[in-house]
């Protein structure tokens, strides 16, 4: 499951358009960085591509559960962490 739902991320960050020069890993179009509407649209359609057993996995799972599961992780893993107002 982790790597099937890891698919669509690792496809946009290495063969989607992004703009491998960005700070940001999400990267618009129009902008420098996706809108927080477009991420959680983005988020939404690969929702809809989850199987019946899948979605029973992830239909209450958010952009900001991921963002949040990451960055525990990350702590826990011995990574520094810091937020920026800048950024």
């Amino acid at each position: 499951m982790v790597s099937i739902a890891a698919r669509p991320l690792y496809e946009y960050i290495y063969h989607g358009g992004r703009d491998t020069e960005s700070f940001y890993t999400f990267t618009s179009q129009r902008s420098e960085r996706l809108t927080e509407a477009g991420i959680h649209r983005w988020w939404k359609n690969i929702k809809a591509q989850a199987n019946v057993e899948e979605w029973e996995l992830i239909h209450d799972v958010t952009f900001h559960d991921l963002r949040h599961d990451f960055a525990h992780r990350a702590r826990e893993a011995g990574a520094f962490m810091f937020a920026s107002r800048n950024s």
